[in-house]
């Protein structure tokens, strides 16, 4: 999946954090390179839903077509739906028929700042695919996991790694589950870039209070938890826990269902 990153803001009071927030590129702080291998510069990626009225509120000549590698028209919509899709990877659109769709970019090219998505049909993905292929190793197809998958640097990270962040223990999801901690990397991105710099795909929640990641302050250098990187048996285990390079049945099941809206 390919996608630029926007870093998100909380405005951090004694009294916890304000709904109020703006948009940088930089973080709060740079952390020392000793410090990325130990601590997460985080941000969050999130699928968007946009609507017809969405595709709407722009006049004719302002559209941008959404395309897929037969040059095929997905859908016709505004600028800002078109770059939102572009960089989060993935999106869900309604088409001109009513009907919903997920759609995935598989190809970017930089120099235009275009990007060809495709159908996501898979009944494996529901949630839209990954990067399937690193250094050593390519799948056939890799599933990004809401809360349990992050993106990464692909140069210095492998697919599959699993990484313990204990500041995620606990934390009540949308369908009611306590987060173990755990995430794997399943997934790149252009701007994800040196060692402790992560992206946390969070479903269909985005920068929002819902979010319990956004709550936790996950949007982009509000904090700088502490990550391990696990090894052997117990990665092992969290993968299989996880159905990789798939998904697990409650997964698709119920993540799905609790937290389709944005």
């Amino acid at each position: 999946m390919y996608r630029l990153i926007i870093f998100v803001f909380l405005v951090v009071s004694c009294s916890g954090q304000k709904d109020d927030r703006g948009m940088s590129d930089d973080p709060l702080r740079l952390l020392s390179e000793e410090e990325k291998r130990r601590l997460v510069t985080p941000t969050i990626y999130y699928i968007p839903n946009y609507t017809q009225e969405d595709h709407s509120k722009c006049s004719r000549h302002e559209r941008i077509d959404i395309v897929d590698v037969n040059q095929y028209v997905i859908v016709s919509t505004c600028r800002n739906v078109y770059m939102d899709c572009q960089m989060q990877g993935t999106c869900r659109v309604e088409l001109d028929n009513g009907q919903s769709i997920l759609i995935n970019v598989v190809r970017f090219n930089k120099k235009m700042n275009t990007a060809i998505f495709k159908r996501v049909t898979s009944t494996e993905c529901i949630y839209g695919a990954g990067n399937s292929r690193d250094r050593f190793s390519s799948y056939r197809q890799m599933c990004i996991d809401p809360y349990y998958s992050v993106a990464a640097d692909l140069s210095i990270y492998n697919l599959g790694d699993v990484l313990y962040i204990p500041v995620l223990k606990g934390v009540v999801l949308p369908d009611g589950s306590l987060h173990n901690g755990y995430v794997i990397v399943r997934d790149s991105g252009q701007r994800i870039k040196g060692y402790g710099r992560f992206d946390f795909f969070t479903g269909y929640l985005g920068i929002t209070r819902r979010n319990p990641f956004f709550k936790l302050g996950l949007g982009g250098g509000v904090i700088f938890p502490e990550y391990y990187l696990i090894r052997g048996s117990d990665s092992d285990r969290i993968r299989a826990e996880r159905g990789f390079p798939y998904l697990t049945p409650r997964a698709n099941s119920i993540i799905a269902q609790s937290n389709f809206i944005n």
